[in-house]
């Protein structure tokens, strides 16, 4: 999922549950909570899902979820008649030297495409 900001950066983020018509999808924090500094309050911007369908989506800001101490957030977006995928959650013990794979929407410009990277685990 692509999270789209009224600041106009956008981010990331895949479906980890579902309940009704009602989606919960696991970002980055500072995907949802845009500010300069640590100390600062997150910026008032709006947020908006974009699905692999193309449909947009709102975020209502009472929804997100900001975990204290790392960068990962949960938002929430309502999705009627619509059957989306959610993620299988894995637990994996990588060793040194492994291969991963990212994918998302690199913050790299206002309209990012989605990228697949490579990379490999070092100690």
């Amino acid at each position: 999922m692509r999270i789209d900001s009224t600041s106009g950066a956008n981010g990331s983020g895949v479906i980890i549950a579902k309940d009704g018509d009602t989606y919960t999808v696991l970002t980055a924090s500072h995907v949802v909570c845009e500010k300069k500094e640590d100390k600062q309050p997150c910026g008032d911007y709006k947020y908006q899902i974009l699905a692999p369908d193309g449909k947009q989506y709102p975020v209502e800001k009472s929804t997100i979820k900001i975990e204290s101490g790392v960068d990962l957030a949960v938002v929430k977006f309502t999705a009627s008649n619509e059957n989306y995928q959610v993620a299988i959650l894995g637990d994996y013990n990588p060793n040194t030297y492994d291969y991963m794979f990212t994918a998302g929407y690199p913050k790299l410009s206002n309209n990012s495409s989605w990228r697949f990277t490579m990379g490999q685990i070092f100690e």
